[in-house]
């Protein structure tokens, strides 16, 4: 994982306890020496975004999953979640730049594939997920992120249990775990619920334009090979 290049880790976690600090606060830290932290604002995140200091103990206990992202596009699974991407998706991190200024930005694509990492752990009812190295997505193509929360299914999609359940960017900077609603600020990336028979299916799906964090509240992990798996992972993404 390069320093130099990523903005902060990676993760997917989960939802909106909307607490608070305003969106031009600086988060506190625990040394006083250390290097500044940016402002919740800065990140693109509307004044619901909070910051927490991370949780050491449970990154440790993360789990592992290495796949590929390929040129001629296709669809990754972490878990039980499916990255669903078109063919020449992913920016050359070469060559690109990469930060929240930086998502919509042109870059130049990979002719070839790319390895990831995805480190994943579960952390007070919250799904996380970090991703390495930092890549960016060509803001041309759409690229999808789907998961399943099992606590949704049979809910009416009704504003509170929508905003309960929205898909988050999340970031690590130095000790500090950043919860970001960039959804407020960007109608792109918005969280889609799916329904059946007007009631949630469970299924939640957002664009996303990069490989930092991203966070629901209550989703599974799918383990490949589990005899005790959920059978919601037995669910294949759209």
């Amino acid at each position: 994982m390069s320093p130099t290049r990523r903005f902060a880790p990676l993760l997917i976690a989960s939802v909106a306890v909307i607490a608070a600090a305003c969106s031009d606060a600086v988060a506190p830290t625990r040394s006083t020496t250390a290097r500044a932290l940016p402002t919740l604002s800065s990140l693109g995140g509307g004044p619901a975004s909070y910051a927490n200091l991370a949780n050491d103990d449970a990154e440790a206990n993360a789990k592992t999953v290495v796949f590929t992202l390929k040129p001629e596009g296709g669809r990754a699974k972490v878990g039980s979640y499916w990255i669903v991407y078109p063919a020449n998706a992913v920016c050359d991190p070469s060559q690109s730049t990469y930060g929240p200024t930086e998502w919509k930005n042109p870059c130049v694509t990979l002719d070839e594939a790319i390895t990831i990492t995805a480190k994943y752990w579960t952390e007070d009812g919250r799904l996380h997920s970090d991703f390495s190295p930092d890549i960016r997505f060509d803001p041309a193509k759409t690229v999808v992120m789907t998961t399943l929360v099992k606590d949704l299914i049979g809910q009416d999609l009704s504003d509170d249990v929508t905003s309960s359940f929205s898909i988050w960017y999340s970031t690590r900077i130095g000790d500090m775990r950043y919860f970001v609603d960039d959804a407020a600020l960007d109608q792109d990336v918005v969280t889609n619920f799916g329904s059946t028979d007007g009631k949630s299916n469970g299924r939640v799906s957002r664009r996303i334009y990069h490989f930092s964090g991203y966070f629901v509240r209550e989703g599974i992990w799918c383990e490949d090979g589990d005899p005790f798996a959920d059978a919601l992972c037995l669910v294949e993404a759209p």
